[in-house]
């Protein structure tokens, strides 16, 4: 490269470079760093060493162009060398004895050019923040998952206590950990509750439908609405009783509405 194209790529780099720390800080700053399991804190420590080495190169590149007003020629093919050779050293490793020849390097590392690096860093970054939007995901939804457990759990608490007072039944379950099992319980224990709820309201609509009749006071009839009411309004209620007592009501009111 001639000067005006060095100082060119020197500016561009310079702007590339501040891209890329404004990138990483962000990352640094996401809410899901705290998250990230031992490799992936590794991944962020790698795109960090990365930058360093760019940082590093840059630098270099910017003290062998500030050597002379007007670079020689040795100066512009040392310049040009930094910022397009392959000369940023990477993932550095060891060579087993087994796998080393006499002369052989024990240390072996990829060199790469300036814009390999760059690419690589894109594919690092894009990796981290894809594993950093994942893991606050995770998170969230495990809260979510908790904060409904315990809604769950709390609810169920409450329907448990009232079905025990309010219904006569069996030994209740316990109250489970899993959410579905929880979310069902409640729903079982609210459906005694609504059950008692709705023979109560099919009592008095019959009740209704008697006096439109003109049975309101017809002994038989009373004398049915009467125990089916003592049954459902005496706590604790015996469900399948206030069943069996409302449908003799109910049947009663329809035979003397048919014999009219």
């Amino acid at each position: 490269m001639d000067r005006d194209e060095v100082d060119e790529e020197l500016a561009r780099r310079a702007a590339e470079s501040d891209r890329i720390a404004q990138s990483l800080l962000a990352m640094d700053d996401h809410p899901g760093h705290p998250l990230l399991d031992a490799a992936d804190r590794e991944a962020v420590a790698a795109l960090w060493a990365r930058f360093e080495a760019y940082r590093r190169l840059l630098e270099d590149a910017r003290e062998v162009r500030a050597r002379h007003d007007k670079p020689t020629a040795a100066d512009l093919a040392e310049v040009t060398e930094l910022l397009t050779g392959p000369v940023v050293e990477l993932d550095s490793h060891s060579v087993p004895l087994s796998r080393r020849g006499l002369t052989g390097p024990a240390v072996i590392a990829e060199r790469v050019a300036l814009d390999e690096l760059v690419t690589r860093m894109r594919a690092g970054y894009a990796h981290v923040v894809e594993v950093l939007a994942d893991a606050v995901a995770r998170h969230t939804a495990a809260e979510a998952h908790r904060r409904d457990l315990a809604e769950a759990q709390a609810e169920a608490h409450r329907l448990r206590a009232l079905v025990a007072e309010k219904i006569a039944v069996g030994d209740l379950p316990a109250v489970p950990d899993g959410l579905a099992e929880c979310r069902a319980l409640v729903a079982n224990l609210a459906g005694l509750l609504d059950r008692r709820t709705e023979l109560r309201g099919r009592l008095e609509a019959y009740r209704a439908k008697a006096t439109r009749l003109g049975h309101a006071e017809h002994p038989t009839l009373s004398a049915l609405h009467r125990a089916a009411r003592d049954v459902l309004f005496t706590a604790p209620c015996d469900l399948p009783e206030a069943t069996r007592a409302v449908g003799r009501y109910q049947q009663a009111v329809l035979d003397l509405a048919e014999a009219r």
